[in-house]
Parts: structure tokens; C-alpha cells; sequence
């Protein structure tokens, strides 16, 4: 499970720094809110029903002369016609894909800052391409402007995406064996996140996207300076990360 002392620091996020926030994060900022939402208002949704089906199967065969262990069977055989998806299978992928939501809003936000402080640098102007830069592209950029984007944490949320995205959260390799919960002593075939570990991940993504942004301010909007070694690095690169208006 993730820990990191630093979560709470994302319910700070909102209204911070003075305005002294680059345009892409107040993108992120708006944008970040609604998965955060939804992951809420989903599991209310469901958990009211779920609640809601089990009592009309209870209901619907209230006629039956069943009882103890072959009663909750007859009620559960209906309450399946009804629902053919488990609460806990909902569950799984309504977080799975509140998570990659979550580390996609986050990878956005990293291209958009960049491009806010180095496309108008860039002669001639910057356009987006069809197909996003690499992370691994991303990493060395923000690294030449001295911000660390792919700290542990990162690199858990997005290995947890990765794996979600991939092989459908199947859980295959011995890397996988960290997040085998071993559910009523058998080890899981699939990721299951909880609530309080997809919330953690969210947090950890928002402390970073809240640490690089600090520095992208400065440079797009305040008085600090790009080195001229940064420049150079980053202009010679802007063609493969966003592509440049002689494209």
C-alpha cells in the first residue's frame, strides 16, 4: 500500500500560492476535481443499487417455502438475474478507472506546463502533435529545468495504470506480488485498490503536480531565468516533444 506523509497536502491545493499558479495548473486544478467526485458519487450510487436489488429479490420471491441457507440462495439467484455485476467487480473497475483517469489528468498537465514555459521560446512558435511525448521525454525535460516529476510515488501510480491499462490488472509477475491481497487466504488474480489506496494515489500525484508547478511559474510567468544550457536542451529537443509552427 502507498503511505507518504505528504497526502494531505492535496486538500491544500485549491486556492493556493496567491494565483501565483501556471495555466495548466489551474486546467489541472478544475480538472482534477471531477474524478475525485465521481469516485464518491459512483460508490453511493452502486452501494444504494445494490441495497435497493437485493431487497426487491427478497421481495419478488417472498412466495417461497425455502428457508436458511437454501432462502439466501433463492434470493441470490434473482438478485443475479437482476445485477449480472458483482458489487465487488463494480468496484474494482470503477476505481481502476478513477486511477487512470487520475494519472492521465496528471501527465497532461506535465505537457501543458512545459509547453507554457518553453514554447514561446521555441522560434518560429510550437504546435502539439497527434501522439504525446514519452515519458521518459517528459522526465529529461523537467530534469533540465531541475524538477524531479518521477518520484517513487509517481512511479507507483503510474505502474498501477500501467498494469490496469495492459493486462486488465491481472497480476502475473513477481513485481506484481506487492499488490496480492491475498483475499480469504488465496492470492488474487486481479488488482484490487481500495477507496483510501486510490485516494492516497490521487494525493501523491496532486503533491507533485503542486512541487513542479512552483518552479513552472517562475519561469513562465515570474522573474527566474532558464539557464542557457536548459534552453539549448530544451529547444533542440522541443521538435520530438511537441514539434515546432516550421513543422
Amino acid at each position: 500500500m502507498v503511505q507518504d506523509e505528504s497526502w494531505g497536502r492535496a486538500r491544500d491545493l485549491w486556492d493556493y500560492r496567491d494565483g501565483k499558479v501556471t495555466r495548466a495548473f489551474d486546467d489541472w486544478r478544475l480538472a482534477e476535481r471531477t474524478p475525485r467526485a465521481y469516485l464518491h458519487f459512483g460508490l453511493r450510487l452502486a452501494e444504494d443499487a445494490y441495497r435497493r436489488s437485493w431487497a426487491e429479490a427478497t421481495m419478488e420471491t417472498a412466495a417461497s417455502s425455502a428457508e436458511g441457507i437454501d432462502r439466501l440462495m433463492e434470493i441470490g439467484g434473482r438478485f443475479d438475474e437482476k445485477i449480472t455485476l458483482s458489487q465487488p467487480d463494480y468496484e474494482r473497475l470503477h476505481l481502476g478507472l478513477v486511477l487512470r483517469d487520475g494519472v492521465t489528468r496528471f501527465e497532461v498537465y506535465l505537457e501543458e506546463a512545459l509547453h507554457e514555459v518553453v514554447g514561446p521560446r521555441v522560434e518560429g512558435g510550437a504546435v502539439y502533435r497527434d501522439i504525446s511525448p514519452t515519458w521518459g521525454d517528459l522526465v529529461l525535460a523537467y530534469r533540465s529545468l531541475g524538477v524531479s516529476i518521477e518520484t517513487e510515488l509517481v512511479k507507483d501510480a503510474r505502474s498501477i495504470r500501467n498494469l490496469l491499462t495492459h493486462r486488465g490488472g491481472a497480476l502475473k509477475t513477481g513485481k506484481d506480488a506487492k499488490h496480492d491481497k491475498k483475499t480469504f487466504g488465496w492470492s488474487d488474480l486481479d488488482l484490487r485498490l481500495s477507496l483510501d489506496e486510490v485516494m492516497a494515489h490521487l494525493d501523491a500525484l496532486a503533491v507533485t503536480v503542486d512541487d513542479a508547478d512552483e518552479v513552472m511559474h517562475g519561469y513562465a510567468w515570474g522573474d527566474e531565468a532558464l539557464a542557457n544550457e536548459a534552453v539549448d536542451t530544451l529547444t533542440k529537443a522541443w521538435p520530438k516533444l511537441f514539434g515546432s509552427g516550421h513543422d
